[in-house]
């Protein structure tokens, strides 16, 4: 029997987290790893709940629970803080033109780093 490989995702979850192994590097130091941690926290409250429903279309882009009604996260305090910091910071990107997807497929998806050097300078906008 032809023995196959992992999927793409599932190799994709078997990596180390790219932030990790940055920091293992000397790349990034513990408050630019923290800077990306404070993204993740930020991009995971605001899209908390969130799910794509092909029956509903009026609530696609609405937070929902399981049962479909719209779900307030449970935070921590700062939450909100952070997310003000995201937005400050996705501002700044774009006014610079430096492109943010390739930033947060290395930070929410766990791709590895397409450009160490834009990578890093991005932290340090945040």
């Amino acid at each position: 029997m032809d023995e196959q490989g992992p999927t793409p995702e599932t190799a994709l979850k078997l990596r180390p987290d790219p932030l990790w192994e940055l920091l293992q590097m000397g790349a990034l130091n513990e408050i630019l790893v923290e800077s990306a941690f404070e993204i993740r926290r930020a991009h995971r409250y605001i899209f908390a709940g969130t799910r794509h429903s092909m029956l509903d279309w009026d609530k696609i882009f609405l937070p929902q629970d399981r049962h479909g009604a719209w779900n307030r996260a449970e935070t921590i305090t700062d939450e909100p803080k952070v997310v003000q910091r995201y937005w400050e910071w996705r501002t700044a990107m774009n006014r610079r033109k430096i492109p943010i997807r390739p930033i947060l497929d290395t930070i929410i998806d766990g791709f590895p780093v397409s450009s160490e050097k834009q990578f890093i300078k991005a932290m340090k906008i945040f």
